[in-house]
């Protein structure tokens, strides 16, 4: 059994303990506790630094295992995914092509047929009504569609059929070889006749000699509409220019309106005195037609306009008005041009005396042909206004047009007022609602600013009479802008149409201000005095005077009142 150890007594001293006069403290016996579990440092290696190499990091990311398998480098752009794309781009566009093919076939298809009947019959179709009430809503339906059909089918004028005849099919007129007699024998040749109308021998000899048969004038004139080459064109008017007397004989009414005639015009031009027709618009009207002959036409009127008679030159005027009526023609630079030169060359050429009735005559002629705004100032747009005759006959016509009276057309012009004008800008055809027609309010408008012109504001020489002029201009003014007011953007029209209305309205109501005024409008301060007595102003001052009036004064003064 072992020995139990004997308890220690307090007055030993325990070896090793704090004492400070031993010498062996446990001082020195630390450095050995501790460097019992103290693991010996590495020592540092030195490192080599190589300036070729890039730097290690001080921390390195984890080290996967490689797969043994090998890997296969992806491209960036892969060829079956690329040849796959490729298909189905040719396939979408090929898809694209047949539907383009198929909507120009239903379009062809659809320009043969009634478009407004197929739409009523859609419509009706898919309209759900088998009991009485849906029968009466089909009805309303039906006199909707009818009434719609009404306002939005659009008639066209064309001067000329549609269909061009062949020229190779119309006979043309033989040559008179039994005329050609004389100095004019060289043209009895067929093979030389050409090459030497382009060489110009025959306007050398009636140059000379002014004797070319009249059966050569009238054959010329035949010509003129079957001839397509330019050159022969230019000889043939050239040649005909030099023909004074022969223009002022043989060029009469009818001998006019056959030139046209032969051209292809309707049946219209024969009676210039009667409505004319209009149908439907064609989508695409004289497609390829060559208009040489035209033009051929229209510089001979121009270089025979001095030597007609007075017939002849108001025919050949209601022939150029109703020719400008038809806006596919006109929208060819070179038709409109020699519209315009020939219009410059006939209105100067009428005499003094006549100059009135030849108005009147034009201008009833083109009124009995339309009543309608929107054509009868077509012709007026592109007459060319620096010619001072053509200026006032475009003013006489838009003044007669404009208020509806043809009695107008001789007025002189001082006889023309403002206040006329004022007046009629009451009617109808100046309300702006939802029901406004825009195409006939923009050419009234437009006849209103060539009747107005400069106002015949030199007529008004006194201060009394200037000042009326300017208050009735300002009058006018106002009219104007309650239209401008007016003009909704979601109001019925086209909205090409609302704009070319607005910006016309906008151009003469600057042009009445600032150009028409004989005095510009006074400037208004909100310094000056007003003209006009404020009628709250003596009882704004009496409140005044009761407010700053002390306090006893106030009460006396309220009980006196």
């Amino acid at each position: 059994m072992p020995q139990l150890p004997y308890p220690t007594s307090r007055d030993v001293i325990i070896g090793g303990s704090d004492d400070e006069d031993d010498d062996g403290s446990d001082d020195d016996s630390l450095p050995d506790i501790f460097a019992v579990h103290k693991r010996p440092s590495p020592v540092p290696t030195p490192r080599r630094e190589n300036p070729c190499v890039t730097p290690k990091a001080k921390r390195t990311a984890m080290e996967f295992h490689s797969s043994p398998l090998t890997i296969m480098p992806k491209h960036k752009y892969d060829m079956k995914a690329l040849i796959s794309h490729a298909r189905k781009d040719d396939a979408a566009e090929a898809s694209a092509q047949r539907l383009t093919a198929l909507r120009d076939r239903d379009r062809e298809e659809e320009e043969s047929k009634d478009i407004a009947a197929a739409l009523r019959d859609h419509i009706l179709e898919s309209h759900d009504g088998n009991d009485e009430e849906g029968a009466r809503s089909k009805m309303k339906l039906v006199r909707a569609l009818e009434r719609a059909e009404v306002a939005n089918a659009e008639k066209r004028f064309y001067f000329f059929d549609l269909k061009e005849s062949d020229s190779s099919a119309v006979s043309r007129t033989p040559f008179p070889k039994t005329a050609a007699k004389g100095v004019w024998s060289f043209l009895r040749d067929p093979k030389e006749r050409q090459s030497n109308f382009i060489v110009g021998q025959p306007h050398v000899i009636q140059s000379r000699k002014q004797n070319l048969p009249d059966e050569i004038f009238l054959w010329i004139l035949d010509e003129l509409a079957s001839e397509r080459s330019n050159q022969l064109q230019d000889a043939y008017v050239n040649l005909l220019g030099q023909c004074p007397q022969q223009v002022h004989r043989l060029l009469g009414q009818e001998r006019l309106i056959s030139l046209f005639s032969n051209l292809g015009a309707t049946q219209d031009i024969k009676d210039l005195s009667s409505p004319i027709n209009f149908i439907e618009e064609a989508s695409q009207p004289y497609a390829g037609r060559d208009w040489s002959c035209l033009r051929a036409t229209l510089a001979f009127i121009t270089r025979a306009a001095a030597d007609l008679d007075a017939n002849s030159l108001t025919v050949a005027m209601k022939i150029l008005l109703r020719l400008a009526m038809d806006t596919s023609l006109m929208d060819g630079n070179y038709i409109r041009t020699a519209y315009q030169l020939a219009v410059q060359a006939l209105i100067p050429n009428v005499a003094g005396s006549a100059w009135d009735k030849f108005c009147e005559e034009a201008c009833t002629s083109l009124h009995n042909a339309v009543q309608d705004p929107s054509m009868l100032y077509l012709p007026l747009a592109y007459m060319d206004p620096s010619v001072p005759r053509v200026h006032e006959l475009r003013k006489r016509m838009a003044t007669a047009y404009f208020f509806d009276d043809l009695t107008r057309v001789n007025l002189q012009p001082g006889a023309f007022s403002i206040r006329a004008v004022i007046d009629r800008l009451r009617a109808d055809e100046f309300i702006v609602d939802a029901q406004t027609k825009y195409h006939e309010l923009h050419a009234l408008i437009k006849l209103l600013d060539w009747a107005v012109d400069d106002g015949s504001r030199w007529s008004y020489d006194t201060p009394a009479s200037q000042a009326q002029f300017d208050a009735e201009i300002d009058e006018l003014s106002k009219i104007f802008k309650i239209m401008l007011s007016r003009m909704n953007p979601n109001d019925k029209g086209i909205h090409t149409l609302r704009i070319d209305t607005k910006t016309t309205i906008e151009w003469v109501l600057d042009r009445l201000v600032h150009s028409i005024r004989t005095k510009p409008r006074p400037k208004v301060s909100i310094l000056d005095a007003s003209d006009k007595e404020d009628p709250f102003l003596p009882k704004q001052q009496e409140y005044m005077k009761k407010f700053l009036l002390p306090k006893k004064e106030k009460k006396v003064a309220e009980v006196g009142s």
